[in-house]
């Protein structure tokens, strides 16, 4: 799994050694749209809504490809109204466990790649 890590907190260093530990390829970007022109290689993308361009980011990363894109959420904020604000595929907060945090980005791959693949 290739993971696109978009954000500039300090937080996100935890997020980015806890997947690279799990053996998960992490590039960060720092949420400049510019650093994001080669998405379609990734499996996936994080998003830190903290980002002040979270929303014009994950709009980006939406028209250039159809990987799913995660938001990254600070710990009292609202999932499931940052999900349909956003239009992104799944959230996360950060205080999640590392465990959790690695199983949800494989689940939601793992859905993303079902949903793309043919209908038989």
């Amino acid at each position: 799994m290739r993971v696109l890590l978009c954000g500039n907190d300090v937080l996100l260093r935890n997020v980015r050694l806890a997947l690279a530990d799990a053996g998960i390829d992490v590039t960060v970007v720092r949420g400049d749209l510019e650093d994001a022109d080669h998405v379609v290689a990734f499996s996936l993308a994080l998003v830190d809504v903290t980002v002040p361009q979270a929303e014009r980011v994950c709009q980006y990363i939406q028209r250039k490809s159809e990987i799913p894109v995660v938001a990254l959420l600070g710990a009292g904020e609202d999932g499931w109204g940052r999900v349909e604000a956003l239009k992104v595929d799944g959230y996360l907060h950060r205080t999640a466990t590392r465990n959790e945090i690695i199983a949800r980005l494989k689940a939601i791959e793992r859905r993303g790649r079902v949903h793309s693949s043919p209908v038989k």
